[in-house]
């Protein structure tokens, strides 16, 4: 989803994060050759960015109903890039009213998974222990780890009323 960059900061190693208007930051590294953004190495460069859309990844991630709509079923035991279950590996689809909670303790793992509005559509999110992962009820989705990561996941019912 398209918003808007409202400020700038520096994260803890000064990597340049651009702050959007819908509350969520992400990281605008000039590293090339993978990342090429000469601008946010200059006050003026990033000035002139301010008001300019940024696509944003959470914006995109599924939002877990409210608590009161949701029953706890399970949480697993810590996960590793070792213990991964292979049925995680591979693109498959959850239950009717089932949700899931990915909760990162330590490393990185990416979350691919359909698109609620064009299942052909694959979004894909890095997750680490700032950004947790949520899958929704008959959404495709798989893991892919990025090295060393313990996780945990979380399984919610929804509630019907």
């Amino acid at each position: 989803m398209q918003q808007k960059i409202i400020g700038f900061h520096q994260d803890e190693e000064q990597h340049w994060v651009a702050e959007l208007c819908c509350g969520h930051c992400q990281h605008v590294r000039h590293d090339p050759p993978w990342q090429n953004r000469p601008w946010v190495t200059t006050v003026e460069g990033r000035s002139e960015k301010l008001a300019t859309s940024l696509e944003c990844k959470m914006c995109d991630m599924p939002k877990l109903p409210p608590k009161e709509q949701l029953k706890p079923l399970n949480t697993s035991v810590k996960i590793t890039q070792n213990s991964l279950p292979e049925e995680l590996l591979t693109k498959d689809a959850l239950p009717d009213n089932i949700w899931s909670e990915i909760s990162i303790i330590s490393g990185q793992i990416q979350l691919l998974c359909s698109s609620q509005s064009d299942s052909s559509q694959t979004l894909g999110f890095l997750l680490n222990n700032e950004f947790s992962g949520i899958v929704a009820p008959k959404r495709a989705f798989c893991l892919k780890p990025c090295g060393p990561v313990e996780f945990r996941i979380t399984l919610y019912e929804a509630i019907s009323e």
